[in-house]
């Protein structure tokens, strides 16, 4: 994912990107802050990542996301 993660921060890639998974749980801020990642979720995803995609539609705020973690630019 890493190696990924490089390629696509290389190539300025500018859409939002979110994963997941057990390479994500102790390190999800050096994702969010070294590889460009916009948005990481822990634990069980089946359901934030349908709330991830209600808050991208802006049907809910993003406090509403669980297991959810980003950085807040506001």
């Amino acid at each position: 994912m890493k190696e990924i993660l490089t390629h696509l921060k290389a190539i300025n890639f500018n859409k939002p990107i979110f994963i997941g998974g057990p390479e994500t749980y102790f390190n999800s801020h050096i994702y969010l802050k070294k590889y460009g990642v916009s948005y990481v979720i822990n634990d069980e995803g089946e359901e934030s990542f349908n709330e991830l995609l209600d808050y991208l539609e802006g049907t809910i705020t993003i406090e509403k996301v669980s297991n959810l973690y980003y950085l807040n630019f506001e």
